[in-house]
């Protein structure tokens, strides 16, 4: 089903239950695995999912209605790995995308993280030449880790 190894699997498994990040039940040969709740950091693990994992995918949810988005991705601490908790987050708009109705959006989902939200917009066009004439701003973004919410990398 993940296309990882089954045994590799069971051991993290069991290294999440042995330190009581998770609990499982046995029915039949089957063995079924949650998230104890009561373990110590549950809640700052459960905000960092959110803000994280789940940030792409509310960020994508709320801004893919909004026009012909070519591409769109998040740039920057949040893509490295690096993000605090008072972090903002970059991202990068290509495509035609009315302005109005993308700040408005923009506004709800940062509301709805808890997270500043930088963006850049570029039409097609403009990034095309922006690209083809090696703006640095560009070039580097390009260059350094994204997490991919709408096109190809």
């Amino acid at each position: 089903m993940t296309g990882e190894n089954l045994n590799a699997v069971r051991r993290e498994l069991a290294n999440l239950e042995e330190i009581g990040l998770l609990k499982s039940t046995r029915r039949g040969n089957a063995r079924y695995y949650a998230v104890n709740r009561a373990f110590p950091i549950y809640e700052e693990l459960a905000a960092i999912v959110l803000k994280t994992e789940g940030a792409a995918k509310v960020i994508r949810e709320r801004l893919d209605n909004l026009g012909e988005i070519e591409s769109m991705f998040i740039y920057g601490s949040f893509a490295c790995g690096e993000a605090g908790s008072g972090s903002d987050i970059d991202l990068f708009i290509v495509g035609e995308v009315d302005e109005d109705r993308l700040i408005t959006a923009l506004q709800e989902t940062e509301d709805a993280l808890g997270r500043e939200i930088n963006y850049v917009l570029f039409r097609k066009e403009e990034m095309e030449r922006r690209v083809a004439g090696g703006d640095p701003f560009v070039t580097n973004v390009l260059r350094e880790p994204k997490v991919m919410l709408i096109g190809n990398d």
